[in-house]
């Protein structure tokens, strides 16, 4: 079939491939499997913690922490899939579980994470000023304009920042925790619905911090329990870099400047999925079907495997790239743009250039 060549061929492509989906029931939700997957994550957190506060052998104790962080970031993930509206599917319950899994149980505000991630990173991934995702000024360049603007200490930071970059990694939770203090300080100002969900929003860190700081304070030394959560923190930082880079910062997905190339050409150069065994699966929840996951954010985050093969079979017809890598390959190349910052392209060209 010939290329999309109008805005209007491109709604209609678009439309006919959401009727499909809901043809084959892809955009219904599994409220049941998903809410228990959650209580499965919760559990193994949870009980990851208390066996590492409770054992007093260190491999044991290891492990217990690595299986409490993986527990976190099915946490987590299922929250990114509830602020999709993609667990149950009923918008009340859909944002009280953000709250409840990003706010309350990782510290991470909800309001800030639906600005970043829905309003920013959605409605252009990967495109220069405007997805916060892969800004990560003054300290990383992560493209090749950034570099060549450097000047003074900027310029040498950046020739040497493929060894600071992993281990700043590890301060990636902090930094979205205090990020979202920042926003909710910021957009305090506004009246109305959007105040009540920012004080919803510091009622649920308020509940997180005693849950997972001042009530462990009242039973153990302060110091082994800030510690505590301070590695655990360092290690979702990685984790959380582990489950999300691969989709859009190794070059296959492409950074992008200006609006004209359309909505499709925008979500599709910008991402590409990665390949998990079963526990990568469950623990990122569609996630690494991040193609399927942008053109049809509505789409069930647990069939995405049926939603996979439609939509490669539609980039293919309108001659769009699919890309896919391994888990590993994708969070090596995530690694490797700070040594090599990619190329920025401008959206409206690509059509042109890379079909």
């Amino acid at each position: 079939m010939a290329r999309l060549q109008t805005r209007t061929d491109e709604l209609e492509a678009l439309a006919e491939l959401r009727a499909q989906i809901r043809r084959e029931a892809l955009d219904r939700q599994t409220p049941v499997l998903a809410l228990a997957i959650l209580a499965f994550h919760l559990g193994i957190m949870l009980g990851g913690i208390a066996v590492f506060v409770a054992g007093d052998v260190l491999w044991l104790r290891v492990i217990a922490l690595l299986v409490s962080t993986y527990g976190a970031l099915g946490i987590g993930m299922t929250g990114h899939n509830a602020s999709h509206y993609g667990v149950t599917g009923r918008k009340r319950v859909d944002r009280a579980l953000t709250y409840l899994t990003m706010t309350v149980l990782n510290g991470i505000s909800a309001t800030y994470w639906r600005h970043k991630h829905i309003r920013l990173h959605h409605s252009a991934p990967n495109n220069i000023g405007h997805d916060t995702d892969i800004d990560l000024l003054p300290f990383f360049a992560l493209n090749e304009d950034e570099v060549r603007a450097a000047r003074g200490w900027r310029r040498r930071l950046y020739r040497i920042q493929h060894w600071v970059f992993p281990i700043a990694i590890g301060a990636n939770m902090m930094n979205l925790k205090i990020s979202g203090l920042i926003h909710i300080r910021e957009e305090m100002r506004w009246r109305g619905r959007r105040r009540m969900a920012l004080r919803a929003d510091l009622a649920c860190l308020a509940l997180h911090v005693a849950l997972f700081l001042v009530l462990p304070a009242l039973i153990w030394p302060v110091a082994p329990v800030i510690g505590f959560y301070l590695l655990r923190e360092v290690l979702n930082g990685y984790i959380v870099f582990a489950a999300a880079a691969p989709a859009h910062f190794p070059p296959e997905a492409m950074f992008v400047k200006e609006e004209g190339g359309g909505f499709l050409a925008g979500q599709i150069y910008t991402t590409v999925n990665f390949r998990t065994g079963f526990w990568g699966r469950l623990v990122c929840l569609g996630a690494e079907y991040q193609i399927e996951h942008h053109l049809l954010p509505e789409a069930n985050p647990l069939k995405m495997r049926r939603v996979s093969s439609i939509v490669e079979a539609f980039c293919r017809r309108y001659h769009y790239p699919y890309r896919r890598l391994g888990w590993a390959e994708g969070v090596v190349k995530s690694l490797r743009i700070v040594r090599h910052p990619k190329p920025v392209y401008r959206l409206g060209d690509l059509l042109g250039e890379l079909r």
